[in-house]
């Protein structure tokens, strides 16, 4: 909500406008300061572990921990945290809990404003640079999860995989990024277009993104042990180029099995190949793994939809991606992406 405000010690924390007061009087706080502190509060039932805090304030990015203890001191400098008032305690070889006793109050909402159309967005496929062609699924199934992540906040309209396609089609897929953005812009009417490649790193995988649209056409890396942790990492760091003061990034990455996650971007894989069998096998192994994602039901009654209009019985023939496989695939693929065929 971003009109909460926390009250605690002698200290209000305004999240609608990102404000520190103390005794009434604003305390400079700095941005990575300020997330620290609004995810200890927003988080004070329980001890956050210093790995959570690196994925969620630093967005993934490699830093030391030393990092994250300066910006535990700043925090609790601005708010007066001392050895005889503990409002932030170090919980030993785990992280930070925040200690002090909380309120939350709503501040009064200002006059509303005619609400803003959503701002739209499209994500080119994802370039795989490892030369690992079992990792091809990411082309479009990791593009699609994180487009869904995107779309989860309303100030947002990513474009969907298919209208992506369609507003490429013709378009020579190694084109210049500007001439496949321009495409976007004029056929799909999208403001801001992403631009990614994929690279593989010693401890896990490395993504470059470029937002173009943007003034400036800003630019940033990713880093991740896993595609999938890659894209929530990529969803955050969007979120808050294109809307700036996001205290947390949209997370639609939201499943608990981690296999399920990259079963239902390879399911979108699949959708956008029209591998209407394959996605529709995937999408079920995901309900059954998590029979609550509202998502990949979504998903499925979508595909069932396409596949009983489509001419051919089982699975139509679409374009495929270097390394796509019409083969059996055992769906519980290893975390690495790469399948293992059924005997």
């Amino acid at each position: 909500m971003d009109d909460l405000v926390y009250h605690f010690g002698r200290c209000e924390l305004r999240m609608g406008t990102r404000q520190l007061l103390v005794e009434g009087h604003e305390q400079a706080l700095e941005p990575l300061a300020f997330d620290l502190l609004a995810y200890l509060l927003r988080h004070r039932d329980r001890d956050v572990s210093k790995d959570e805090l690196l994925d969620v304030v630093w967005l993934g990015r490699i830093v030391s921990v030393g990092a994250l203890a300066r910006a535990a001191m700043t925090v609790r400098k601005a708010i007066g945290c001392t050895e005889r008032n503990r409002l932030i305690r170090t919980v030993h070889r785990i992280g930070y809990r925040f200690a002090a006793e909380v309120h939350e109050t709503v501040s009064a909402a200002p006059e509303p404003t005619p609400a803003a159309a959503p701002l739209s967005v499209a994500l080119l496929p994802f370039e795989n640079l490892t030369g690992d062609l079992s990792l091809d699924w990411a082309t479009i199934g990791l593009m699609a999860l994180v487009g869904n992540a995107l779309a989860t906040d309303p100030r947002l309209a990513p474009l969907t995989v298919h209208d992506v396609a369609a507003a490429m089609q013709g378009l020579d897929p190694a084109a210049p990024v500007q001439e496949r953005a321009e495409a976007l812009r004029h056929r799909a009417g999208a403001r801001h277009v992403v631009h990614t490649g994929i690279s593989r790193e010693a401890q896990g995988y490395r993504l470059d993104y470029r937002l173009l649209g943007v003034a400036g056409d800003p630019a940033g890396t990713v880093y991740a042990g896993d595609l999938v942790r890659l894209g929530r990492a990529l969803a955050r760091h969007l979120l808050r180029e294109l809307l700036p003061g996001a205290v947390e990034g949209t997370d639609a990455f939201t499943l608990h099995d981690p296999w399920a996650m990259q079963l239902l971007a390879r399911a979108m894989q699949a959708s956008a190949e029209h591998s209407w069998r394959r996605a529709l096998l995937m999408l079920r192994v995901v309900l059954e793994l998590e029979p609550g994602y509202a998502e990949a039901r979504r998903e499925l009654s979508r595909i069932e939809a396409l596949a009983a209009q489509s001419a051919a019985p089982a699975e139509v023939a679409g374009p495929r991606t270097a390394g796509s496989s019409s083969g059996s695939v055992d769906t519980a693929s290893t975390a690495s992406g790469t399948p293992r065929h059924r005997r």
